[in-house]
This record gives C-alpha cells, structure tokens and sequence, in this order.
C-alpha cells in the first residue's frame, strides 16, 4: 500500500481493520509489505510492525517521502520502527525527501537499522524525473556509511 496521494489518506491509515486484515492474509501466505509514506504516518507503521512480528516489511524511502526539514521528529519516529527487527528500510528517493542535506537522514536510518536491515533502491525513473542523475543517490549512501566509518569489508561483513 502507498500511503500517499492526492488527497492524502490519513497519517493512521494503516490501522485501518480492512488493511489489517489483509495484512493477516499476507502473512498467512509468507509474503511481506512494503510501506512507502509520508513521515506523519511512522508512529502508526511502527505499531502495525509491531502487531505481526512474523511477517517481514520493507520501509521504503526511509519513510521521509515528502517530509521536509523535520529531522528531530523523524529520527525518533525512524528509531521506533527500527525497533521492531522484521523491519528493513530502503534507503533511496532522496530527490522526494524535501531536504537540503541527505546525509543526516541516511546516518540516522543506517544507525538505527544497521547494514544488516537496509537495502539501497535506486528510484531511477523519478530520479530522472526530477533532473538528477542515476547514480546520486548511491554516492549519498556511499558518503553517509563513510562517515560513519562503516565502509570497510570489516565492518559491512559483521
């Protein structure tokens, strides 16, 4: 489900009985959900993790899609999903991220996840899009696991 749109559903929307529900159905069946949504939505996708702890979901876009300059709510927000260990984020869109500096919000993401839960994700067509080239958001991600010292063999086969 893509909790976004126009208009957009609101921030609970995955709590909704009907999602759920069908949440059930996915994990009955071994399939995992990915959550693309605006950061006002994080508290609540933190709580429906939590409710199927044997179920994987992919957090897409960090989820900062649109987020603006909100780092302190959304890193606490981002560290409450990262909590729950069926739980993998997806570190890319930065050009959707509304933000001057990428870098916090992928140190933070990749702090709170670790690399063993974080996947890259290109967002190529949007990407081009927006006008940015294919590989900027990977060397954001690149600069991001530098400064935190985590760009060594050593480290990434932890």
């Amino acid at each position: 489900q893509v909790f976004l749109g126009d208009p957009m559903p609101p921030a609970n929307a995955c709590l909704d009985p009907a999602f759920l529900d069908g949440l059930h159905a996915l994990s009955a069946s071994g399939l995992h959900w990915e959550f693309a949504c605006q950061p006002c939505a994080l508290p609540h996708v933190a709580t429906v993790c939590g409710k199927f702890p044997g179920m994987q979901f992919v957090l897409d876009h960090i989820g900062h899609n649109a987020g603006g300059e909100d780092l302190d709510t959304w890193s606490d927000d981002i560290r409450e999903v990262a909590k729950h260990e069926n739980v993998v984020c997806k570190l890319g869109a930065i050009e959707e991220w509304e933000v001057a500096d990428p870098l916090p919000y992928l140190r933070c993401a990749l702090e709170a996840f670790g690399v063993d839960r974080v996947l890259y994700e290109s967002n190529w067509f949007v990407s081009a899009a927006f006008g940015e080239p294919y590989d900027k958001t990977f060397s954001h991600v690149v600069q991001a696991l530098e400064s935190l010292g985590w760009d060594t063999e050593e480290h990434l086969e932890k």
